[in-house]
């Protein structure tokens, strides 16, 4: 009963998250533009807080599209990597092999990835990109190997002493 509760409690976090990404492709390019904004402003303002008043209005707006260029792309990665955290830890409540679970996960935030791009398609000023599933995926990947890590780290903590080298974590 406990694994259940469990179970639905890890995929319904998965669905919730998926529905916060689906959220944000939703915002036409102004709104999205104006999120992102805000974030690349605190992130100028820090880097370039002495440089500020000796570049040219074109230096400082070049540099603020590439920084928010980083920033988009940076979300994007992040939200992934944590619907690929979330959903490899809901596998975890399945019988399943390491490689299924991870294989199942970086399916599951392709396919979605794609569909996110695709829905992007018909949201005004917003359009679908392949580099972007790209991202989004390499950023689950990486959720994968931060859970796989933290798991390996935790039961290294736990037992007190080194894995040998043929141990699996």
């Amino acid at each position: 009963m406990k694994n259940n509760i469990t179970r639905t409690v890890l995929w319904v976090l998965v669905v919730l998250w998926m529905g916060v990404i689906f959220s944000f492709s939703a915002e036409n390019a102004e709104e999205s533009l104006e999120t992102s904004d805000g974030i690349v402003d605190v992130v100028v303002e820090h880097l370039l807080e002495s440089k500020k008043d000796t570049m040219s209005i074109s230096d400082f707006d070049a540099f603020k599209m590439k920084v928010s260029h980083f920033v988009r792309k940076s979300a994007h990665f992040t939200a992934y990597m944590l619907l690929g955290i979330l959903t490899l830890t809901a596998l975890f409540t399945h019988k399943l092999k390491n490689k299924v679970r991870s294989l199942i996960t970086v399916g599951i935030c392709f396919l979605y990835a794609v569909s996110d791009e695709i829905h992007q398609i018909f949201v005004p000023g917003r359009a679908g990109r392949f580099s972007d599933v790209m991202i989004d995926t390499s950023g689950a990947v990486l959720g994968i190997l931060t859970v796989f890590g933290a798991a390996c780290l935790i039961r290294y903590l736990k037992n007190k002493r080194p894995l040998k080298t043929k141990e699996r974590c």
